[in-house]
C-alpha cells in the first residue's frame, strides 16, 4: 500500500492529489490518502481540534503500514515534510512528486528513492524496488 502525503488546502492542491489517486487506481496500486478519507475536509474547526489526536494516530498507523510514501512537495507543506521524515525514520521508501517543478534540498534528496515531476514517473518509481540514491531514468 502507498501512503499519499500531500497538502490539500486549496482547489489546485486537491485537484493534483485527486489526479494521483485516479492514476494509482488505474494502475491497481492500493493506497491511502488522508484527503480522500475526508477526515479534515468535512469537519468544522471545533471538530478538528477535538479529533486531532485521532487523526494523528490514523495517519501514523497508515504510514507505518505502507510499503512506500508518495509525497507531494508543492507549497512545502509542513505536515507532508513531517510525514516524509517519519517514513524515512521508519525506513519506508519515499518518492516525491512536484506539480510545480519544485526541487529537493540536500536532506530530502539524500532521503528519497526518487523525485518526479510527472504522475506516470511516480507510478514507475512506486513499482520499482531500487534503493535510495538509485534514481530511475527520466526521474529526478
Amino acid at each position: 500500500m502507498i501512503y499519499i502525503a500531500s497538502p490539500f488546502f486549496n482547489k489546485e492542491q486537491v485537484s493534483f492529489v485527486e489526479s494521483i489517486e485516479k492514476a494509482l487506481n488505474a494502475a491497481s496500486i492500493a493506497h491511502y490518502s488522508p484527503r480522500s478519507e475526508g477526515i479534515l475536509l468535512n469537519q468544522t474547526e471545533e471538530e478538528k481540534q477535538k479529533n486531532k489526536r485521532h487523526i494523528y494516530k490514523i495517519n501514523i498507523n497508515m504510514i507505518s503500514a505502507c510499503s512506500k510514501v508518495l509525497a507531494v512537495i508543492d507549497d512545502r507543506d509542513i505536515g507532508t515534510i513531517w510525514e516524509m521524515g517519519y517514513a524515512t525514520g521508519k525506513e519506508i521508501p519515499v518518492i516525491t512528486i512536484s506539480n510545480s517543478s519544485y526541487c529537493l534540498n540536500v536532506m530530502l534528496a539524500e532521503s528519497v528513492q526518487a523525485h518526479t515531476i510527472r504522475i506516470e514517473d511516480a507510478i514507475k518509481a512506486i513499482k520499482n524496488n531500487r534503493f535510495r540514491g538509485e534514481l530511475l531514468e527520466g526521474v529526478y
